[in-house]
């Protein structure tokens, strides 16, 4: 009997060993993913967007926007669901690759022209998009069209 719980014992212990390892690899990611969160400066990052997709719209709705945007979208509600997805798809090496990436000179100057960047090449996402539905569109009429009656 002693050599049987001696042997359960034996092979369990990689099981523990493994999931500890885990753990300890979910704990790295989260305080990866939120160290990333700190020094990206989201609240700032925010406001930039909010501020640069403001420009895309007509000016009669720009306020209106970055009223929405500021008052009643919960910045620290969008960190959350941000942590929580980077530690399900990052590894804990990549979310501190990102976080010494935004924590340099060349990160912050670049990401500080993010708002800017995604202001001329949203126009032609939003395109492209009317596009492709339209032309999804033409095709679902025109498989209904010759099918068989």
């Amino acid at each position: 009997m002693r050599s049987l719980i001696a042997a359960i014992l034996l092979l369990s212990l990689p099981v523990y060993a493994i999931d500890g390892g885990q753990e300890a690899t979910a704990t790295s990611r989260r305080e990866a993913a939120e160290r990333y969160a700190q020094v990206s400066d989201l609240p700032r990052m925010f406001e930039d967007m909010t501020e640069n997709l403001a420009l895309t719209l007509p000016q009669e709705k720009r306020e209106g926007f970055k009223k929405l945007m500021t008052k009643h979208v919960r910045v620290e509600a969008v960190k959350d669901a941000m942590v929580a997805a980077m530690v399900k798809h990052f590894t804990t090496r990549e979310l501190s690759a990102l976080a010494d990436f935004y924590e340099s000179p060349e990160g912050r100057s670049a990401m500080s022209k993010f708002g800017a960047y995604m202001v001329d090449v949203m126009p032609a996402m939003q395109a492209e998009l009317r596009r492709a539905v339209a032309e999804s569109q033409a095709e679902s009429k025109g498989a209904r069209s010759n099918a068989p009656r």
